[in-house]
């Protein structure tokens, strides 16, 4: 029983740094493959694991029944397709990464410490960033860079799915923000907290500098969000005008002949009549869609004059739409609304890391929605599995307790080791 005990602590403590790796990997898409692949490694060990030891490896949370009928709606909408077996193999790219979210929420609830894992992650968070953006801001110098333009964007180092690497870069900083900002405000030693604020700083610069707007609105509302949730005012009306003052300084210096393109509207002209298109398509099938997926746009309106300029949607909540239908949507917005406010249920004060993850991860989700609504990397690769490793650990505050169960082994029996009580011993594990 003792063996059993001790090896089952051994291979979770080996699962807890393995989350602390696959942090670390999803800063870098061009490995989203190895990732993938380290991942399912590490799945399949953690099933054996709990299989081994009698317990259950499903930690339910309030989220199931959202993205259960969220992932349902769009298989039963494949049929129905433009292209089934593209929409098919979108939903099980959806589904993989779905996995990752009930795996991380299995792994926290196994250790022995949920603040050391999650001090961990944070950890991990400051050195992806940290790495990721002084890479980036190295390659922009050297690319030729300038504040005078948006010709050379910050960007991720080999980007992959075709995606622009500042989309990506963009994309990481809107993630991090939210969780850089918990360091900074709630940090308490003086190192700590200046190390916070410079990798904080970094990201800001690491953002403004991908020349990405989506991205810049999204951040915008993570600090609206912020101040709303934690009463500080101040934080609201100073989101409020570093916008107006940001939409000044930028009208100002492209009538002196600088960022001229990041001022014009054409980018949103462009996405607005693709829009136009999809909207069409909704309203023809408003129920099932015609195809899920970020590339059934195109394959609907080839050659079509609005798609000249773009290929794919440029907005989650039109692409998830048009593609499965208006369940699909209410499915996906109910998941969003839901875990916001489950992130922001009350917890005590003195427990400030719950109280303090659970306001950055609902910032994060919703920057995130509104970063994606001027684009189509919400389920993309590594970004998405990021996505979902914060929000499930900020979830696991709110996991039922775990019924652990820990079967006699007949070889300890055989030799003679007396075992007091019943075959099977209950441990009641806190999800914390």
């Amino acid at each position: 029983m003792e063996q059993v005990r001790r090896l089952s602590t051994v291979m979770w403590t080996v699962q807890g740094y393995a989350l602390i790796a696959m942090v670390l990997l999803t800063f870098h898409p061009s490995l989203f493959h190895v990732q993938e692949y380290f991942f399912f490694t590490m799945l399949t060990l953690a099933l054996g694991t709990a299989w081994w030891e009698g317990s259950s490896a499903w930690v339910r949370t309030p989220l199931d029944i959202p993205l259960v009928l969220f992932s349902g709606w769009i298989l039963l909408s494949v049929p129905f397709a433009t292209d089934p077996w593209y929409s098919l193999g979108e939903w099980r790219k959806l589904t993989a990464q779905m996995l990752v979210f009930y795996w991380v929420l299995l792994v926290v609830s196994k250790q022995a410490s949920r603040d050391v894992v999650v001090r961990r992650v944070l950890a991990a968070m400051v050195v992806g960033t940290l790495l990721l953006c002084s890479y980036s801001l190295y390659d922009f110098i050297g690319r030729g860079g300038s504040w005078k333009d948006r010709t050379i964007r910050a960007g991720v180092p080999f980007p992959s799915g075709g995606e622009p690497a500042f989309n990506w870069l963009s994309t990481y900083m809107v993630l991090t923000i939210p969780f850089l900002t918990l360091l900074v405000v709630w940090t308490r030693k003086l190192w700590q907290r200046l190390a916070a604020i410079g990798v904080f700083a970094l990201a800001l610069l690491t953002a403004v500098l991908a020349y990405t707007r989506g991205a810049w609105i999204g951040i915008v509302a993570e600090m609206v969000a912020f101040g709303a949730a934690t009463g500080r005012r101040r934080a609201i009306v100073g989101a409020a005008l570093a916008s107006l003052l940001i939409g000044i300084l930028l009208i100002g210096m492209a009538k002196m002949g600088y960022q001229r393109s990041t001022t014009e509207p054409w980018t949103l002209g462009v996405r607005v009549a693709a829009w136009k298109l999809a909207v069409e398509e909704i309203l023809a099938h408003p129920f099932i869609g015609v195809g899920y997926g970020n590339h059934t746009l195109i394959m609907r309106f080839e050659g079509y004059p609005e798609m000249h300029d773009i290929r794919l949607p440029h907005n989650v909540f039109i692409m998830v739409t048009m593609g499965s239908g208006l369940p699909a949507l209410a499915f996906f917005c109910w998941f969003l609304a839901r875990a916001v406010r489950y992130l922001l249920r009350p917890v005590p004060r003195d427990e400030w890391l719950d109280y303090a993850w659970g306001i950055s991860a609902s910032t994060l989700v919703i920057g995130y929605a509104v970063r994606n609504f001027f684009d189509d990397l919400f389920f993309a690769g590594s970004s998405f599995s990021l996505f979902l490793l914060l929000l499930a650990i900020g979830l696991s505050r709110h996991a039922p307790k775990l019924a652990i169960a820990v079967p006699s082994i007949p070889s300890v029996q055989a030799r003679g080791v007396p075992t007091d009580g019943p075959s099977v011993r209950t441990i009641e594990t806190a999800s914390r």
